[in-house]
């Protein structure tokens, strides 16, 4: 479906949580990832922006923005005397 709609992405052949946290936090110009869509929660720990969990054939997820989790007033748990060190 990205190919028929010409949008460009990256299928990684093992464990990619690194690889994907490195190209979410690069500028897009230099090659960087508008949001990355997983099953693992490990991502957000990892520090990428913009999550996509349980992303289905129609497109529909559960869009997680790490700065809102620093953020979120009231949420349980509750990440927000954390920084990004103590998170990971």
């Amino acid at each position: 479906t990205l190919k028929s709609e010409n949008i460009e992405f990256v299928v990684a052949p093992y464990e990619a949580d690194a690889q994907l946290a490195y190209l979410s936090n690069l500028e897009t110009e230099k090659g960087g990832i508008a949001a990355v869509i997983t099953e693992d929660s490990d991502l957000i720990a990892y520090g990428c922006p913009a999550v996509i969990f349980k992303m289905d054939r129609e497109g529909n997820g559960e869009r997680i923005e790490l700065e809102k989790v620093f953020s979120a007033v009231s949420c349980k748990p509750s990440f927000r005397n954390f920084d990004m060190k103590l998170f990971t």
